[in-house]
Formats: C-alpha cells, structure tokens, sequence
C-alpha cells in the first residue's frame, strides 16, 4: 500500500476524532468525589482558620483601669446609673451578680415597712471596701424592693472628704458608710464592712428600732 495514502488515513481518523473547535470529543470522566471523612476533616480545617481570622480581628480586652487615680473618682452626689458604665462596671457588675443574700433575711427586712426606709452611703470609688460592699448592697436592696430613689450616693476622696455642704455634721471617718434612715432619721449605720453580712446588719438596725 502507497505510503502517501496511508497518511492520508491516518489525518482523516485524526481529524473526524476533533471536535470543530479543535478540542477533543472524547469526554473526561467526573473526579472521583472525596469521602466523607476527608470533607469533614477539610470542613473543619476551614473553619478553625475562619474562627483564627475572626479572633485576630476581635476588639483587644479592655484594660483593668486604675481606680486610685483622681480622675475616675466619683465626687460629690451622683446618680446610680455612673456605676453601670465604664470603667465603674469593672467592679460594680461582677460583685452585684455575684453576690446572693440570704433569702430568710431578706424576708425580714420586707416585713419592717421598707417605703419608710432610706440610705445615704457614702462611699470611695478609690476603696477596694466601696467596690466590694456597695454593689452587694444595691443587690440586696433590689430583693428587699428598695427603689433607687430611695438610696443617695455621696462620693468622698481618700481623706474621706466629699465637697457638699455641711458634710462635717455627717461624721464620717470610714468608707463605705451606709447610714439607714426610717422616715428621715438616722437609725443605724453599716460602717466599711459589715458585722455580720449586709442583710444580716440591716435586718438587725430595722428589727431593733421596730421594738
């Protein structure tokens, strides 16, 4: 057989093999899908690297604010809302949730007519006292239903000093002072720590004045 001819067959099989566009007829078979485990494992790689990025862009943790300095004191009467925003959340928060009084004592604190009592407490921001005592009280009287108004708030600097007039006649010498009034006079006072526990002390200066 003619060696031309041969060549002339063997062009022709490659060309009616040739799709028109010059790419191949001959179709490809699917890739082999991967096993469930190898998904999973791939899934979950993705993810850690996802939760990874998202922790690199989170806001940084806020940084433990220095309550001795001057400027974070709260001077003066204010309202209790200031203790519930930064940076007075740092210690008002976690001691206010916290803390659980005793319910048998708190029930006999509701029995001693609480819309006659009142408190002035007169605290330092700058006192570790003040940050403990204080959040634990407005615990407590929120489960004896004393209402906010019923409660003022007096801020002092380290030498106990408060720039309000007449502050002398209030005899202060340590903070916190919780000072219980029924019907505008003074009753008892719960000075910079409890006796016993907040609603322990208070249940006993209400009790006793009731006799």
């Amino acid at each position: 057989m003619p060696r031309n001819f041969i060549l002339t067959l063997v062009l022709s099989v490659l060309i009616c093999s040739c799709h028109p566009s010059g790419k191949s007829r001959v179709a490809v078979p699917p890739a082999e899908p991967q096993p469930v485990s190898e998904t999973a494992a791939i899934v979950a790689e993705n993810v850690e690297v996802v939760a990874e990025t998202a922790a690199a862009f989170q806001e940084p943790e806020r940084p433990r604010t220095n309550f001795q300095r001057p400027e974070t004191w709260l001077m003066g009467y204010f309202q209790h809302d200031l203790l519930v925003r930064p940076p007075h959340d740092e210690w008002f928060v976690p001691q206010y949730n916290s803390y659980e009084p005793n319910e048998e004592l708190v029930f006999k604190i509701m029995e001693t007519n609480m819309a006659e009592v009142s408190v002035l407490i007169v605290l330092g921001t700058w006192c570790p006292d003040t940050r403990r005592e204080v959040p634990r009280f407005f615990k407590l009287a929120d489960q004896c239903g004393m209402t906010r108004m019923k409660i003022t708030m007096l801020g002092a600097d380290m030498n106990k000093f408060a720039p309000i007039g007449d502050y002398d006649k209030l005899g202060i010498l340590k903070v916190p002072t919780f000072i219980i009034y029924r019907n505008n006079i003074e009753v008892g006072r719960i000075i910079e720590y409890p006796e016993t526990s907040l609603e322990g002390d208070l249940a006993e200066i209400l009790l006793k004045k009731q006799e």
